[in-house]
């Protein structure tokens, strides 16, 4: 039987909303979702369940990774840098 790791097994976590509403996401959920400083996070309420997932990459996001007066594929871009950002997220994940 595959032994999980602490991270696999834990599922719920805690944190204390601060004076102004602020709460810092614990470093486990940050690595789960792949959230970096400046990803945008949605909240979605479900059942009066709150759920916190990260933004796809929106071509706004990708635009700095678009040469200007050149033809493009848009598609081809974007796809791209989610592949470079789901590698960096790995390489992340292996190191802790």
């Amino acid at each position: 039987m595959k032994k999980l790791s602490k991270l696999q097994y834990k599922r719920e976590f805690i944190s204390t909303v601060q004076q102004r509403g602020q709460v810092t996401l614990p470093i486990q959920i940050r690595k789960m979702l792949g959230i970096t400083p400046q990803t945008k996070i949605v909240f979605a309420i479900e059942n009066n369940t709150v759920k916190v997932k990260a933004t796809p990459l929106s071509l706004k996001d990708a635009f700095g990774y678009i040469k200007i007066n050149e033809p493009q594929d848009f598609d081809k871009q974007i796809r791209v840098a989610k592949e470079e950002h789901a590698e960096e997220t790995l390489i992340k994940l292996h190191k802790s």
